[in-house]
C-alpha cells in the first residue's frame, strides 16, 4: 500500500488499483464497472452490485464497501469527465473502459515485474 500511494502515474490508475486492493474484484469487474452498479454509497450499507454477465461464475455479485473504498469512488466521481461515460474508469483511446494493461503496466512501474508479493503478515512485519 505504501508504494501505491507514493505511485506517481495517472490519477485513474491509481484509484483503479486502490479500489482493486480494497475490493478484491477480478480485474474485468472492476474495469468495466458502472456507476449504476454502486447503491447507497451515502448510506449505512454502501454496495457494489457486480452483474452475472460479467462475473466468472456468472451469478451477481455482492460487494460490501468499506469507507475506504467509497472515499476512492467518491474521489473518482469528482474527476473531470466522469459524466461522460458510464464507466468508472473510461479508456482514454476509444469508447469502452480501461485496459488491463494499463493496471499491469503500473504494477510493473512499481518494481512488481516478475516478483511475487508476500503478505506483511508472513514476514514478520
Amino acid at each position: 500500500m505504501r508504494t501505491l500511494g507514493a505511485y506517481d502515474g495517472e490519477l485513474r490508475t491509481r484509484l483503479a488499483l486502490r479500489l482493486m486492493v480494497l475490493t478484491f474484484a477480478r480485474t474485468t469487474e472492476l474495469r468495466a464497472s458502472c456507476w449504476p452498479e454502486f447503491e447507497n454509497l451515502g448510506g449505512n450499507e454502501p454496495i457494489w452490485r457486480i452483474p452475472a454477465d460479467r462475473t466468472k461464475t456468472k451469478r451477481e455479485h455482492l460487494v460490501p464497501l468499506a469507507p475506504q473504498a467509497v472515499a476512492v469512488l467518491h474521489e473518482l466521481r469528482a474527476l473531470p469527465g466522469s459524466d461522460a461515460s458510464p464507466f468508472l474508469f473510461p479508456s482514454a483511446s476509444h469508447q469502452k473502459y480501461m485496459s488491463n494493461n494499463t493496471m499491469l503496466y503500473a504494477l510493473y512501474r512499481m518494481g512488481y515485474h516478475g516478483r511475487e508479493v508476500v503478505p506483511v503478515s508472513e514476514t514478520g512485519g
